[in-house]
């Protein structure tokens, strides 16, 4: 992943399950390490970086609370 975003310069959209139902998207538009660097479009968001690992097993980002479920990317 760090090859595509970094390397290419392809932003890539993901998408965070809400542990309340539903869910919402970001944009992923870099890697630090184990640290993804997220735009969230929701109002009064700012772009932070969010442990991989606690993205994948449920966290609190500024929008709300779950778990990274899904990756698009355009080609």
């Amino acid at each position: 992943m760090d090859d595509e975003i970094n390397v290419d310069e392809i932003p890539l959209i993901m998408r965070m399950q809400w542990n309340s139902g539903g869910g919402h998207v970001l944009v992923l538009c870099g890697v630090t390490g184990d640290n993804l660097t997220l735009i969230d479009p929701w109002e009064n968001c700012v772009t932070r970086s969010y442990s991989y690992v606690a993205l994948l097993n449920g966290t609190s980002i500024q929008s709300g609370t779950g778990y990274y479920s899904h990756t698009w990317m355009s080609c």
